[in-house]
Protein backbone atom coordinates (compact mmCIF):
# COMPACT_ATOMS: atom_id res chain seq x y z
CA UNK A 1 0.00 0.00 0.00
CA UNK A 2 2.44 2.44 0.71
CA UNK A 3 4.96 1.62 -2.31
CA UNK A 4 1.47 2.65 -4.20
CA UNK A 5 1.24 5.56 -2.45
CA UNK A 6 5.17 6.54 -3.32
CA UNK A 7 4.18 5.91 -6.44
CA UNK A 8 1.17 8.02 -6.65
CA UNK A 9 3.40 10.82 -5.23
CA UNK A 10 6.16 10.91 -7.39
CA UNK A 11 3.75 11.66 -10.74
CA UNK A 12 1.97 13.84 -9.38
CA UNK A 13 1.81 17.64 -10.71
CA UNK A 14 2.24 20.02 -9.68
CA UNK A 15 5.95 19.07 -8.13
CA UNK A 16 4.88 22.15 -5.78
CA UNK A 17 1.90 20.01 -4.30
CA UNK A 18 3.76 16.83 -3.58
CA UNK A 19 3.96 17.63 0.33
CA UNK A 20 0.44 18.65 0.79
CA UNK A 21 -0.64 14.90 -1.32
CA UNK A 22 2.46 13.27 0.80
CA UNK A 23 0.68 14.60 3.98
CA UNK A 24 -2.50 13.60 2.85
CA UNK A 25 -2.09 9.97 2.34
CA UNK A 26 0.09 9.49 4.76
CA UNK A 27 -2.50 10.41 7.48
CA UNK A 28 -5.32 8.18 4.62
CA UNK A 29 -2.49 5.28 5.47
CA UNK A 30 -2.59 5.37 8.72
CA UNK A 31 -6.60 5.13 9.00
CA UNK A 32 -5.94 1.46 6.82
CA UNK A 33 -3.25 0.08 9.12
CA UNK A 34 -5.44 1.26 12.19
CA UNK A 35 -8.36 -1.16 10.85
CA UNK A 36 -6.24 -3.71 9.48
CA UNK A 37 -4.75 -4.00 13.12
CA UNK A 38 -1.11 -3.12 12.31
CA UNK A 39 0.91 -1.49 14.76
CA UNK A 40 1.07 2.72 14.37
CA UNK A 41 3.65 5.20 15.37
CA UNK A 42 3.56 6.72 19.09
CA UNK A 43 1.26 9.83 19.05
CA UNK A 44 5.05 12.29 18.68
CA UNK A 45 5.08 10.49 15.93
CA UNK A 46 1.83 10.92 13.90
CA UNK A 47 1.89 12.83 10.38
CA UNK A 48 0.79 16.70 10.73
CA UNK A 49 -2.46 17.37 10.27
CA UNK A 50 -4.28 17.89 6.87
CA UNK A 51 -7.20 20.09 5.66
CA UNK A 52 -8.73 17.17 4.49
CA UNK A 53 -8.12 14.52 6.56
CA UNK A 54 -6.66 14.42 10.15
CA UNK A 55 -5.71 11.08 12.05
CA UNK A 56 -4.39 12.97 15.00
CA UNK A 57 -7.70 14.61 15.25
CA UNK A 58 -10.07 11.29 14.43
CA UNK A 59 -8.84 8.14 15.53
CA UNK A 60 -11.52 5.92 14.68
CA UNK A 61 -11.11 3.29 12.13
CA UNK A 62 -13.29 0.64 10.20
CA UNK A 63 -12.43 -2.16 7.72
CA UNK A 64 -14.73 -0.37 5.78
CA UNK A 65 -13.07 3.05 6.21
CA UNK A 66 -9.83 0.99 5.14
CA UNK A 67 -11.55 -0.89 2.31
CA UNK A 68 -12.53 2.75 1.09
CA UNK A 69 -8.92 4.10 0.78
CA UNK A 70 -7.71 1.05 -0.99
CA UNK A 71 -10.27 0.93 -3.68
CA UNK A 72 -9.65 4.46 -4.49
CA UNK A 73 -5.46 4.29 -4.38
CA UNK A 74 -6.45 1.47 -6.76
CA UNK A 75 -8.69 4.19 -9.50
CA UNK A 76 -6.23 6.83 -9.07
CA UNK A 77 -2.98 4.69 -10.66
CA UNK A 78 -5.24 2.21 -12.81
CA UNK A 79 -6.23 5.92 -14.28
CA UNK A 80 -3.14 7.39 -13.91
CA UNK A 81 -4.40 10.61 -12.57
CA UNK A 82 -1.32 12.87 -11.55
CA UNK A 83 -3.12 16.32 -10.81
CA UNK A 84 -2.72 16.80 -7.00
CA UNK A 85 -6.08 18.29 -6.73
CA UNK A 86 -8.01 15.62 -8.46
CA UNK A 87 -6.14 13.05 -6.62
CA UNK A 88 -7.48 14.41 -2.92
CA UNK A 89 -11.28 14.67 -4.34
CA UNK A 90 -11.40 11.60 -5.61
CA UNK A 91 -10.07 10.04 -2.01
CA UNK A 92 -12.65 12.22 -0.18
CA UNK A 93 -15.43 11.94 -2.51
CA UNK A 94 -19.09 10.42 -1.87
CA UNK A 95 -17.17 10.63 1.49
CA UNK A 96 -20.15 8.19 3.21
CA UNK A 97 -17.33 6.79 5.47
CA UNK A 98 -15.79 9.71 6.65
CA UNK A 99 -12.95 9.59 9.04
CA UNK A 100 -15.14 11.60 11.89
CA UNK A 101 -15.69 9.75 15.28
CA UNK A 102 -18.01 6.84 14.93
CA UNK A 103 -19.54 8.22 18.71
CA UNK A 104 -21.33 11.30 17.03
CA UNK A 105 -24.75 10.42 16.81
CA UNK A 106 -27.63 12.47 14.97
CA UNK A 107 -29.26 13.25 17.40
CA UNK A 108 -33.53 14.26 17.36
CA UNK A 109 -32.50 17.71 17.56
CA UNK A 110 -29.95 17.60 14.92
CA UNK A 111 -33.08 15.57 12.91
CA UNK A 112 -35.68 18.14 13.50
CA UNK A 113 -32.76 21.24 12.79
CA UNK A 114 -32.34 19.24 9.54
CA UNK A 115 -36.08 19.25 8.57
CA UNK A 116 -36.72 22.40 9.30
CA UNK A 117 -33.62 23.71 7.25
CA UNK A 118 -34.84 21.67 4.50
CA UNK A 119 -38.63 23.44 4.41
CA UNK A 120 -36.47 26.79 4.61
CA UNK A 121 -32.66 26.73 3.97
CA UNK A 122 -32.21 30.28 5.00
CA UNK A 123 -34.15 30.49 8.04
CA UNK A 124 -32.43 32.51 10.54
CA UNK A 125 -31.11 31.04 13.57
CA UNK A 126 -33.35 33.06 15.95
CA UNK A 127 -36.33 31.60 14.11
CA UNK A 128 -34.76 28.30 14.11
CA UNK A 129 -34.22 28.54 17.93
CA UNK A 130 -38.35 29.32 18.22
CA UNK A 131 -39.19 26.57 16.28
CA UNK A 132 -37.40 23.69 18.35
CA UNK A 133 -37.81 25.77 21.79
CA UNK A 134 -34.09 26.22 22.00
CA UNK A 135 -31.66 29.35 22.12
CA UNK A 136 -30.23 31.14 18.99
CA UNK A 137 -26.42 29.90 20.80
CA UNK A 138 -27.59 26.17 21.42
CA UNK A 139 -28.48 26.38 17.52
CA UNK A 140 -25.22 28.11 16.75
CA UNK A 141 -23.45 25.12 18.22
CA UNK A 142 -25.55 22.58 16.88
CA UNK A 143 -24.93 23.69 13.51
CA UNK A 144 -21.27 23.68 13.55
CA UNK A 145 -21.46 20.44 14.80
CA UNK A 146 -23.19 19.39 11.84
CA UNK A 147 -20.88 21.02 9.61
CA UNK A 148 -17.51 19.58 11.45
CA UNK A 149 -18.98 15.78 11.73
CA UNK A 150 -21.81 15.56 9.13
CA UNK A 151 -20.28 17.72 6.06
CA UNK A 152 -23.52 20.07 6.20
CA UNK A 153 -23.79 22.96 4.21
CA UNK A 154 -26.76 24.78 2.23
CA UNK A 155 -25.75 24.50 -1.51
CA UNK A 156 -27.63 26.00 -4.57
CA UNK A 157 -28.99 24.56 -7.78
CA UNK A 158 -28.87 27.06 -10.42
CA UNK A 159 -31.18 27.06 -13.66
CA UNK A 160 -28.76 26.94 -16.96
CA UNK A 161 -31.87 27.76 -18.72
CA UNK A 162 -31.53 30.78 -17.62
CA UNK A 163 -28.29 30.86 -18.77
CA UNK A 164 -29.04 29.82 -22.74
CA UNK A 165 -27.67 26.57 -21.11
CA UNK A 166 -28.89 22.47 -22.13
CA UNK A 167 -28.01 20.51 -19.11
CA UNK A 168 -27.83 17.36 -20.89
CA UNK A 169 -27.15 13.58 -19.48
CA UNK A 170 -25.25 11.04 -20.84
CA UNK A 171 -25.33 7.50 -19.72
CA UNK A 172 -23.13 5.01 -21.17
CA UNK A 173 -21.21 1.64 -21.08
CA UNK A 174 -17.90 0.87 -21.81
CA UNK A 175 -17.12 -1.29 -24.62
CA UNK A 176 -13.92 -2.74 -22.09
CA UNK A 177 -12.11 -1.55 -19.11
CA UNK A 178 -9.06 -0.53 -21.27
CA UNK A 179 -11.44 1.84 -23.21
CA UNK A 180 -12.80 2.88 -19.92
CA UNK A 181 -9.58 4.30 -18.77
CA UNK A 182 -8.67 5.34 -22.43
CA UNK A 183 -11.91 7.48 -21.79
CA UNK A 184 -10.38 8.94 -18.00
CA UNK A 185 -7.18 9.86 -20.01
CA UNK A 186 -8.90 12.03 -22.59
CA UNK A 187 -11.31 13.75 -20.76
CA UNK A 188 -8.22 14.76 -18.35
CA UNK A 189 -6.15 15.70 -21.27
CA UNK A 190 -9.09 17.63 -23.57
CA UNK A 191 -10.24 18.97 -20.74
CA UNK A 192 -13.92 19.97 -22.20
CA UNK A 193 -15.12 23.50 -21.00
CA UNK A 194 -19.11 22.87 -20.97
CA UNK A 195 -18.53 19.07 -19.04
CA UNK A 196 -19.90 19.62 -15.56
CA UNK A 197 -19.27 16.10 -14.52
CA UNK A 198 -18.02 12.23 -14.78
CA UNK A 199 -19.00 9.50 -13.32
CA UNK A 200 -17.81 5.53 -13.10
CA UNK A 201 -19.46 2.89 -11.22
CA UNK A 202 -17.52 0.54 -9.10
CA UNK A 203 -16.76 -1.94 -12.03
CA UNK A 204 -15.80 1.12 -14.37
CA UNK A 205 -17.77 -0.03 -16.88
CA UNK A 206 -21.16 2.08 -16.54
CA UNK A 207 -21.09 5.96 -16.09
CA UNK A 208 -22.70 9.02 -16.91
CA UNK A 209 -21.96 12.33 -17.63
CA UNK A 210 -23.56 15.88 -17.26
CA UNK A 211 -22.87 18.79 -19.90
CA UNK A 212 -24.38 22.27 -20.16
CA UNK A 213 -24.23 23.02 -23.78
CA UNK A 214 -24.64 26.22 -25.22
CA UNK A 215 -28.38 25.84 -26.25
CA UNK A 216 -27.68 27.55 -29.71
CA UNK A 217 -27.50 25.45 -33.22
CA UNK A 218 -23.53 25.20 -32.84
CA UNK A 219 -23.61 24.02 -29.19
CA UNK A 220 -25.58 21.22 -30.25
CA UNK A 221 -24.02 20.40 -33.41
CA UNK A 222 -21.04 19.92 -31.53
CA UNK A 223 -22.36 18.41 -28.65
CA UNK A 224 -23.62 15.39 -31.42
CA UNK A 225 -20.50 15.60 -33.20
CA UNK A 226 -18.60 14.67 -29.81
CA UNK A 227 -20.95 11.83 -28.92
CA UNK A 228 -20.61 10.39 -31.86
CA UNK A 229 -16.68 10.33 -31.79
CA UNK A 230 -17.38 9.03 -28.45
CA UNK A 231 -20.12 6.49 -29.16
CA UNK A 232 -17.32 4.61 -31.87
CA UNK A 233 -14.55 4.90 -29.96
CA UNK A 234 -15.26 4.43 -26.60
CA UNK A 235 -19.36 3.09 -26.07
CA UNK A 236 -21.44 -0.24 -26.14
CA UNK A 237 -24.38 1.47 -25.08
CA UNK A 238 -25.55 5.25 -25.20
CA UNK A 239 -28.51 7.27 -23.51
CA UNK A 240 -29.26 10.91 -23.76
CA UNK A 241 -31.50 12.52 -21.90
CA UNK A 242 -31.90 16.27 -21.34
CA UNK A 243 -32.98 17.64 -17.56
CA UNK A 244 -35.96 19.94 -17.21
CA UNK A 245 -36.22 20.13 -13.20
CA UNK A 246 -33.24 19.67 -10.90
CA UNK A 247 -34.41 18.63 -6.95
CA UNK A 248 -33.67 16.65 -4.02
CA UNK A 249 -35.59 15.01 -1.12
CA UNK A 250 -34.83 14.25 2.68
CA UNK A 251 -36.57 12.16 4.82
CA UNK A 252 -36.39 10.32 8.33
CA UNK A 253 -39.15 8.38 8.78
CA UNK A 254 -37.23 5.44 8.69
CA UNK A 255 -34.42 6.80 11.18
CA UNK A 256 -33.78 5.57 14.30
CA UNK A 257 -32.13 8.18 16.41
CA UNK A 258 -31.27 5.59 19.53
CA UNK A 259 -29.16 3.25 17.14
CA UNK A 260 -28.20 6.18 14.76
CA UNK A 261 -29.57 3.20 11.99
CA UNK A 262 -31.98 2.92 9.40
CA UNK A 263 -34.87 0.38 9.88
CA UNK A 264 -34.39 -1.49 6.64
CA UNK A 265 -37.30 -3.81 6.88
CA UNK A 266 -39.85 -0.68 6.85
CA UNK A 267 -43.36 -1.60 4.69
CA UNK A 268 -42.40 1.18 2.01
CA UNK A 269 -40.04 -0.92 0.00
CA UNK A 270 -39.31 -2.10 -3.29
CA UNK A 271 -42.95 -3.03 -4.60
CA UNK A 272 -44.86 -1.64 -1.32
CA UNK A 273 -43.14 1.32 -1.76
CA UNK A 274 -44.01 1.77 -5.90
CA UNK A 275 -47.65 0.44 -4.74
CA UNK A 276 -47.99 3.27 -1.94
CA UNK A 277 -46.72 6.22 -4.45
CA UNK A 278 -49.40 5.15 -6.74
CA UNK A 279 -52.24 5.07 -4.03
CA UNK A 280 -51.03 7.83 -2.12
CA UNK A 281 -49.86 10.74 -4.91
CA UNK A 282 -51.91 13.48 -3.36
CA UNK A 283 -50.42 12.87 -0.61
CA UNK A 284 -46.84 12.57 -0.50
CA UNK A 285 -44.61 15.98 -0.98
CA UNK A 286 -42.80 16.65 -4.03
CA UNK A 287 -39.17 17.16 -3.70
CA UNK A 288 -37.43 20.23 -3.32
CA UNK A 289 -36.09 22.12 -6.41
CA UNK A 290 -36.02 24.23 -8.97
CA UNK A 291 -37.83 24.07 -12.91
CA UNK A 292 -35.84 24.73 -15.34
CA UNK A 293 -37.23 28.07 -17.42
CA UNK A 294 -37.00 30.49 -20.03
CA UNK A 295 -33.38 32.06 -21.17
CA UNK A 296 -32.91 35.75 -19.70
CA UNK A 297 -30.93 38.56 -20.88
CA UNK A 298 -28.01 38.55 -18.59
CA UNK A 299 -23.89 39.65 -17.98
CA UNK A 300 -20.97 37.48 -17.64
CA UNK A 301 -20.74 39.03 -14.09
CA UNK A 302 -24.32 37.48 -13.75
CA UNK A 303 -23.09 33.76 -15.08
CA UNK A 304 -19.66 34.30 -12.76
CA UNK A 305 -21.97 35.01 -9.73
CA UNK A 306 -24.31 32.38 -10.37
CA UNK A 307 -21.50 29.74 -10.38
CA UNK A 308 -19.47 31.27 -7.25
CA UNK A 309 -22.56 31.24 -5.30
CA UNK A 310 -24.05 27.57 -5.99
CA UNK A 311 -21.53 26.15 -3.09
CA UNK A 312 -21.68 29.33 -0.68
CA UNK A 313 -24.59 29.54 0.77
CA UNK A 314 -24.85 29.02 4.63
CA UNK A 315 -22.56 30.18 6.17
CA UNK A 316 -22.45 32.90 3.17
CA UNK A 317 -19.23 33.19 1.97
CA UNK A 318 -19.20 36.56 0.70
CA UNK A 319 -15.01 36.93 1.40
CA UNK A 320 -14.29 34.26 -0.54
CA UNK A 321 -17.41 35.58 -3.96
CA UNK A 322 -15.68 38.74 -3.40
CA UNK A 323 -12.05 37.64 -3.42
CA UNK A 324 -13.37 35.55 -6.43
CA UNK A 325 -14.71 38.61 -8.60
CA UNK A 326 -11.56 40.74 -7.83
CA UNK A 327 -9.25 38.25 -8.92
CA UNK A 328 -11.10 38.11 -12.33
CA UNK A 329 -12.24 42.39 -12.07
CA UNK A 330 -15.47 42.56 -11.55
CA UNK A 331 -14.88 44.68 -8.09
CA UNK A 332 -17.96 44.62 -6.08
CA UNK A 333 -18.96 45.86 -2.96
CA UNK A 334 -20.73 42.82 0.07
CA UNK A 335 -23.59 44.92 -0.20
CA UNK A 336 -23.72 44.86 -4.11
CA UNK A 337 -22.75 41.51 -4.17
CA UNK A 338 -25.67 40.64 -1.55
CA UNK A 339 -28.29 42.29 -3.36
CA UNK A 340 -27.86 40.36 -6.65
CA UNK A 341 -27.70 37.04 -4.63
CA UNK A 342 -31.29 38.43 -2.80
CA UNK A 343 -32.50 38.93 -6.72
CA UNK A 344 -31.09 35.47 -7.56
CA UNK A 345 -33.19 33.83 -5.11
CA UNK A 346 -36.33 36.13 -5.74
CA UNK A 347 -36.42 35.22 -9.08
CA UNK A 348 -35.62 31.29 -9.05
CA UNK A 349 -31.86 31.37 -10.62
CA UNK A 350 -30.93 29.86 -7.72
CA UNK A 351 -32.81 27.11 -5.41
CA UNK A 352 -31.11 26.74 -1.78
CA UNK A 353 -30.53 22.89 -1.09
CA UNK A 354 -29.43 21.40 2.60
CA UNK A 355 -26.68 18.71 2.24
CA UNK A 356 -25.50 16.28 4.74
CA UNK A 357 -23.89 12.83 5.04
CA UNK A 358 -23.58 10.30 7.54
CA UNK A 359 -21.71 7.44 8.35
CA UNK A 360 -24.66 5.32 8.28
CA UNK A 361 -24.71 6.26 4.38
CA UNK A 362 -22.65 3.30 3.03
CA UNK A 363 -22.84 3.66 -0.61
CA UNK A 364 -24.32 6.00 -3.25
CA UNK A 365 -26.54 4.76 -6.03
CA UNK A 366 -27.42 5.86 -9.21
CA UNK A 367 -30.54 5.29 -11.68
CA UNK A 368 -32.14 6.55 -14.96
CA UNK A 369 -35.39 5.15 -15.22
CA UNK A 370 -36.88 5.73 -18.39
CA UNK A 371 -40.95 5.73 -18.53
CA UNK A 372 -43.66 7.21 -20.09
CA UNK A 373 -44.65 10.97 -18.97
CA UNK A 374 -47.64 9.62 -16.84
CA UNK A 375 -45.15 7.38 -14.86
CA UNK A 376 -42.80 9.69 -14.84
CA UNK A 377 -44.72 11.70 -12.33
CA UNK A 378 -44.53 8.90 -10.00
CA UNK A 379 -41.37 7.70 -9.90
CA UNK A 380 -40.18 11.46 -9.58
CA UNK A 381 -41.88 11.18 -5.88
CA UNK A 382 -39.90 8.20 -4.89
CA UNK A 383 -37.21 10.12 -3.60
CA UNK A 384 -39.62 11.86 -0.85
CA UNK A 385 -39.68 8.24 0.56
CA UNK A 386 -35.85 7.80 0.39
CA UNK A 387 -33.55 8.91 3.11
CA UNK A 388 -31.49 11.54 0.96
CA UNK A 389 -31.63 11.75 -2.92
CA UNK A 390 -31.23 13.88 -5.57
CA UNK A 391 -33.00 13.72 -9.01
CA UNK A 392 -33.40 15.05 -12.09
CA UNK A 393 -36.39 15.22 -14.32
CA UNK A 394 -36.04 14.16 -17.78
CA UNK A 395 -37.37 14.40 -21.36
CA UNK A 396 -37.68 10.75 -21.42
CA UNK A 397 -37.08 9.88 -17.36
CA UNK A 398 -36.11 10.81 -14.49
CA UNK A 399 -32.64 10.44 -12.50
CA UNK A 400 -32.35 9.46 -8.91
CA UNK A 401 -29.22 9.26 -6.83
CA UNK A 402 -29.30 7.95 -3.55
CA UNK A 403 -27.80 7.68 -0.20
CA UNK A 404 -28.18 3.69 0.59
CA UNK A 405 -28.30 3.38 4.55
CA UNK A 406 -25.76 0.71 5.63
CA UNK A 407 -27.63 -3.03 6.02
CA UNK A 408 -29.83 -1.58 2.82
CA UNK A 409 -28.34 -2.86 -0.25
CA UNK A 410 -30.59 -5.96 -0.01
CA UNK A 411 -33.88 -3.34 -0.53
CA UNK A 412 -31.89 -1.43 -2.78
CA UNK A 413 -31.78 -4.56 -5.09
CA UNK A 414 -35.43 -5.28 -4.77
CA UNK A 415 -36.11 -1.57 -5.32
CA UNK A 416 -34.78 -2.00 -8.57
CA UNK A 417 -36.08 -5.25 -9.88
CA UNK A 418 -39.50 -3.53 -9.35
CA UNK A 419 -38.61 -0.41 -11.18
CA UNK A 420 -37.75 -2.71 -13.74
CA UNK A 421 -41.18 -4.27 -13.68
CA UNK A 422 -43.09 -1.36 -13.25
CA UNK A 423 -45.92 -0.61 -15.54
CA UNK A 424 -44.31 1.91 -18.18
CA UNK A 425 -40.90 2.02 -17.27
CA UNK A 426 -38.82 0.63 -20.57
CA UNK A 427 -35.72 0.92 -19.19
CA UNK A 428 -33.40 1.20 -15.56
CA UNK A 429 -30.01 1.95 -15.48
CA UNK A 430 -28.20 1.41 -12.71
CA UNK A 431 -24.65 3.17 -11.21
CA UNK A 432 -23.57 2.23 -8.07
CA UNK A 433 -20.83 3.09 -5.91
CA UNK A 434 -19.95 5.61 -8.22
CA UNK A 435 -16.51 7.35 -8.18
CA UNK A 436 -16.16 10.69 -9.27
CA UNK A 437 -13.05 10.96 -11.72
CA UNK A 438 -13.40 14.88 -11.51
CA UNK A 439 -13.48 17.21 -14.09
CA UNK A 440 -11.83 20.45 -15.29
CA UNK A 441 -12.75 23.37 -13.74
CA UNK A 442 -15.69 25.47 -15.56
CA UNK A 443 -16.17 28.38 -13.26
CA UNK A 444 -14.39 30.63 -16.24
CA UNK A 445 -16.50 29.18 -18.85
CA UNK A 446 -18.20 32.63 -18.37
CA UNK A 447 -15.63 34.72 -20.57
CA UNK A 448 -17.24 32.65 -23.41
CA UNK A 449 -20.79 34.70 -23.21
CA UNK A 450 -21.26 37.79 -25.22
CA UNK A 451 -23.06 40.40 -23.89
CA UNK A 452 -23.85 42.10 -26.74
CA UNK A 453 -25.00 39.55 -28.75
CA UNK A 454 -26.28 37.38 -26.09
CA UNK A 455 -24.95 34.52 -27.31
CA UNK A 456 -22.20 31.55 -26.50
CA UNK A 457 -18.75 32.10 -28.42
CA UNK A 458 -18.03 28.19 -28.79
CA UNK A 459 -14.93 26.23 -30.22
CA UNK A 460 -13.86 23.03 -31.23
CA UNK A 461 -13.18 20.79 -28.18
CA UNK A 462 -15.11 23.19 -25.75
CA UNK A 463 -17.72 20.07 -25.64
Amino acid sequence: MEERANRIIKKAQPKEDRKSLEVFLANALLFIKKARGEPIPDSEKLPPPHPRISFAAHLDSSPELADFFEQRLDLIERYEITDVHRIIDIMTAFSYLPPYPLEIRLSPRKVRLLLHLYEDPVIPSSQLAEKINSTPRTIRKELEDLRRYFGFTIANFLDYHKFKLAHVLVIFRTTSLDHSKELVQFIQRERPLFLRAFTFDEDYRVGFMTFTIPDQPKGHRLFNQRIVWLQEGFFQELTIARTLEAAYSMSFDAYDTKSNSWICDSPLVSEAMLQFIQSHSYSIPKPHGLKYSEPMHFTQLDFLLGQLARNHVRPLNIEFIKKELDKRGFELSKKTIWAKLLRFRKEKIHAPMVYYEAPFFESFVTLLVQCNNKIRDHVALLPSLLPYSFISILDSGVFISFHQPSHCGAITGQLIQALSNYSGVTNVVTVRRGDNIGTPSTIDSYTRWDESRQRWIIQEGDI
